[in-house]
């Protein structure tokens, strides 16, 4: 179970205000993979806050991997310690919010993230994202999921959209949940201009590379051609690239130290960036 933080009401209610915000704003492409975070805490300049009922819980990160996901990512906690659980049991909650970025008016943007939960035999009842500028009362909602379950991550990129102003906003996610419905995670978050080769941007939503962790040989796959595989490091630095042609390819990483690696998986327009954890 995860570790509960306790915050008076008026603290939450500062955080959800952008209190604990940077002073600067980050630019398009912003993403975030977590990969920086010290477990159990958010990255610099990110906010938690949990609904005014029934739990405490917020998001924190941690260490996978875990239901289909690799590497570091967030998750938020439905167990209350109550008995039961489902629909007598009250809802709970919680809200987070990026840093804040630099958007400009006209211009359109897109927002990707993947998101799943731990147990198949449960249900998280809702997902939530929004676009909100700080200290205004301006939001955009851009996408609404329902009953996640499953126990295996999607990778969800939100329609085109543009801002009224230029300024600096966050995207706010916020979970809701009947009680002890096991984890809801979250992960590889970016906001990228529309059309642009930025992580999450124009995805490739069926593509899959398994077993990961991987040991030796590495599988990947998509129900369109693949053109063009590249792997890297988390640092950036590029460890092989490969023409592909094909819908499926096998990846030798047995040489490869342990530790999480990048795929830049391309097909026609479009790309995914992937964690890929090597035993």
């Amino acid at each position: 179970m995860m570790k509960r933080i306790t915050l008076p009401l008026f603290l939450a209610c500062l955080s959800q205000l952008g209190i604990a915000q940077c002073d600067q704003a980050f630019t398009v492409p912003y993403t975030s993979t977590f990969e920086n975070a010290t477990v159990p805490a958010l990255p610099d300049c990110m906010t938690t806050t949990y609904f005014a009922f029934a739990s405490s819980e917020v998001f924190e990160s941690i260490a996978g991997p875990v239901s289909g996901f690799s590497g570091k990512l967030l998750a938020y906690d439905t167990y209350t310690g109550s008995q039961g659980g489902g629909a007598m049991q009250p809802t709970i909650g919680a809200d987070l919010y990026t840093n804040e970025v630099h958007l400009v008016q006209g211009v359109q943007y897109v927002v990707s993230y993947r998101y799943g939960n731990s147990d198949a035999t449960k249900t998280i009842g809702r997902f939530g994202v929004q676009l909100q500028q700080p200290g205004a009362s301006y939001y955009d909602d851009l996408a609404t999921h329902l009953s996640i379950t499953g126990a295996t991550p999607v990778t969800h990129t939100t329609e085109a959209f543009t801002v009224p102003e230029t300024g600096d906003y966050w995207i706010h996610f916020d979970v809701q949940s009947f009680e002890n419905q096991g984890l809801f995670y979250i992960d590889d978050i970016s906001l990228t201009v529309q059309g642009s080769m930025g992580v999450g941007e124009n995805l490739l939503s069926a593509v899959s590379a398994f077993p990961n962790p991987v040991s030796d040989r590495l599988s990947v796959s998509n129900p369109t051609q693949i053109d063009k595989i590249e792997m890297y490091t988390l640092t950036g630095q590029m460890l092989c690239s490969e023409a592909v042609n094909a819908m499926n390819h096998t990846i030798d990483m047995s040489s490869l130290s342990s530790g999480m690696y990048m795929l830049h998986i391309y097909s026609g327009s479009r790309v995914e960036k992937m964690k890929v954890y090597k035993k």
